[in-house]
């Protein structure tokens, strides 16, 4: 009996885990999201200054997302938004690449959310 209490016990701890760290992944990728579609909105607009710095604070949520998500998700997902939140901010002036750029991040973000 003692061991079905500690099984059922774990597997609680598991499940309570598992839905705790999806939440936070769709919660971050959602607030990720929008920076992304700010980051469009100001580039369409022709506010390039704007949307470096915008592109800018994505790049920091992304990494303190990364540092936790690592943990949780594999690496192999979060490769590519690595390889584009790295080149963001140089490309926030070339207008024609920065948008294409950002609609790959877009899904790739958008599949991180929902495999999570």
């Amino acid at each position: 009996m003692t061991r079905l209490k500690m099984s059922i016990g774990i597997l609680l701890i598991l499940l309570c885990l598992s839905l705790t760290s999806g939440k936070w992944t769709q919660r971050r990728c959602t607030e990720m999201q929008q920076l992304i579609i700010q980051a469009a909105e100001e580039t369409e607009n022709g506010d390039n200054k704007a949307a470096e710095k915008t592109s800018a604070e994505l790049c920091r949520q992304w990494e303190s997302f990364r540092t936790w998500a690592s943990l949780i998700i594999k690496n192999d997902m979060l490769r590519e938004i690595d390889r584009l939140c790295a080149r963001l901010p140089e490309l926030a002036e070339h207008e024609d690449s920065f948008g294409s750029d950002l609609s790959e991040l877009n899904v790739l973000v958008e599949d991180l959310k929902h495999r999570s």
